[in-house]
């Protein structure tokens, strides 16, 4: 299930009895990936264009600043291809309580994408913490993954895109 629908439109959605549906609640929240080196304009990567040892080898990082100051990260990991990534990772909990008949298998995305969102414990506990998450079944209490993890953003959620 789209991460791009809101709370809103997934009102909307029936789930056959024998369908599995599947949410991600949380990602670093990509927004491009692309085959073009993204590093030879931000950083001044020195080769004239992508040669095939650059999607195993070429490992790299940087940020740029969009037009209204925020900024992005540009990221190259070993083996993958360029992407852009929002500054602030996505978590929606939110879900869990709405849609609870909808979605019935959840994905957490734990790789290790530099945002400005910070991780505050091992990826054990973060996994502990999402399970507790997913047994609390709505109840009010506070949550294990926000002190986790933070900042985070969940807008389209809420607002829709």
């Amino acid at each position: 299930m789209s991460n791009e629908l809101s709370n809103k439109q997934l009102r909307y959605i029936r789930r056959p009895n024998q369908m599995r549906t599947f949410y991600s609640v949380y990602h670093p929240n990509t927004l491009l990936t692309s085959r073009q080196c993204l590093f030879q304009q931000t950083e001044g990567c020195k080769k004239i264009k992508v040669n095939k040892g650059c999607l195993r080898r070429c490992d790299k990082r940087t940020s740029i600043i969009n037009l209204k100051d925020n900024p992005y990260v540009v990221q190259k990991q070993k083996g993958s291809h360029n992407s852009i990534y929002s500054d602030l990772n996505t978590l929606n909990l939110d879900v869990l309580n709405d849609h609870r008949d909808l979605i019935t298998d959840v994905f957490i995305d734990l790789r290790d994408i530099q945002t400005e969102t910070k991780v505050f414990g091992s990826k054990l506990e973060i996994i502990n913490a999402f399970q507790a998450e997913l047994l609390r079944k709505g109840d009010d209490s506070s949550s294990g993954v926000t002190a986790l993890i933070a900042p985070t953003r969940n807008q389209q959620y809420l607002k829709g895109i």
